[in-house]
């Protein structure tokens, strides 16, 4: 056991319906600290994942009222100084990045970020630390605002440790409004560890900040099953099978549009998964697919991660699915595959390091809907990957070995000091 506090900084978790891939690790996390305190933005309030009682639960929720603007520009004024040296060190990194002076709409999102992790640090200072003490590990699940944060406690020596993760959205530059992330190299420069989910993403923010940084750590993702996944039908009737929210960037109308051209082979679709598109999505597979006879499918809603792992271990899935246009590496694939259950994929992120030519197809992120198809068809009759699926699922996305290994890492950091 690791005898500190560790404080996890996410969005939602365990509120809401988001960041369900933290379940697994955080099972960890627990057993692995002497307390583990978790502070979430979120203003939701329905618990979506049970944790042990002896968690603490703290919100940052997203208020704006008259005492927290005034708080807000006491921060500032309290800070003046350090954020006029922020701010003009993440310009010289802006023009060396990209090889000219930062837009106006780059340095708002600069001033955004910085005002945000400092009004988060000073919660943290007032709310967390009096209880704790100095002796904390800071994580921020993601690499954002809460991240500099992070790297800022530890600046003031007010923590013991700052680690952050990298996974896709919060890595590639190219997902976001002037193709731009704050304080990427500022935090790589000072963080103690950031640990990117994949070695895509290590590989790219490398060659994006031009520069190499002991502080980069590559500790994948995993997920666990509790039996290993039985041996395939010969159904003549395909199940495919997608998890993804219903959102613009996971392009679940593509998945439609394809399953509309396919008319020699029976399909049942089943989507796991709920979000602000439903609807629209739903109307478009009422309007392209109710009437063909060799298709039918399902969209189950969002629903608890057991239920789609019992779905998994107990029907015949023969081929998972996923077309969004940016990724780290899907943590639904890695499910999807540690039941035994190959996919097709866009060749986007870090998915080329859990997808390939033996457990699957990759295909182009621009891929159309008649080459979507005529993959699907071809993959769904290759029963041989399934088997393959699993392994490389084992080798590489075992919960328990890489989580172990992940903690390890932390302790490694932590003895170094």
């Amino acid at each position: 056991m690791i005898n500190k506090t560790l404080l996890l900084i996410c969005n939602h978790f365990p509120y809401g319906g988001g960041e369900t891939f933290i379940e697994g690790e955080f099972e960890y996390l627990h057993k692995a600290f002497k307390k583990v305190i978790v502070l979430t933005r979120t203003n939701k309030t329905e618990v979506k994942y049970q944790v042990p009682q002896d968690v603490e639960l703290i919100r940052l929720a997203p208020k704006s009222d008259l005492k927290r603007k005034f708080r807000f520009l006491s921060i500032q004024f309290a800070n003046r100084k350090r954020i006029n040296e922020l701010l003009q060190n993440e310009a010289s990194s802006v023009k060396s990045i990209f090889g000219s002076q930062a837009n106006d709409s780059q340095k708002a999102k600069m001033k955004h970020d910085l005002f945000k992790a400092l009004e988060l640090k000073d919660f943290i200072e007032r709310k967390v630390l009096p209880v704790t003490g100095k002796d904390i590990v800071v994580y921020s699940y993601w690499q954002n605002a809460s991240t500099l944060s992070a790297v800022l406690l530890k600046e003031d020596n007010l923590c013991d440790l700052a680690i952050s993760r990298g996974h896709g959205s919060d890595v590639y530059f190219e997902a976001h409004k002037d193709n731009y992330l704050s304080f990427r190299k500022y935090i790589s420069q000072n963080i103690d560890g950031l640990f990117f989910i994949s070695d895509f993403g290590k590989k790219y923010q490398s060659e994006k900040l031009k520069s190499q940084f002991e502080s980069y750590i590559v500790s994948r993702l995993g997920t666990r099953i509790t039996q290993e996944p039985k041996e395939s039908g010969n159904s003549d009737k395909k199940v495919l099978a997608s998890c993804s929210n219903i959102i613009p960037l996971k392009r679940i109308h593509l998945i439609i549009r394809a399953l509309a051209e396919i008319d020699s082979t029976e399909i049942h679709w089943v989507h796991f998964g709920n979000g602000p598109m439903e609807t629209e999505v739903r109307d478009l597979a009422k309007e392209m697919l109710s009437n063909k006879k060799n298709i039918s499918y399902d969209f189950k809603g969002r629903v608890p991660n057991d239920e789609i792992h019992t779905f998994y271990a107990d029907s015949q899935v023969d081929l998972f699915v996923n077309v969004s246009e940016s990724e780290g590496v899907p943590v639904s694939i890695m499910e999807a595959m540690s039941h035994g259950i190959p996919a097709v994929a866009t060749n986007v992120g870090g998915t080329s390091e859990i997808v390939d030519d033996k457990c699957g197809k990759l295909v182009n992120s621009d891929v159309s809907p008649s080459q979507l198809a005529t993959v699907l068809e071809d993959e769904l009759d290759k029963k041989e990957k399934g088997a393959l699926a699993y392994e490389k699922w084992k080798k590489y996305y075992c919960a328990e070995e890489n989580y172990a290994r992940f903690i390890n890492d932390i302790k490694e950091l932590i003895d170094r000091g």
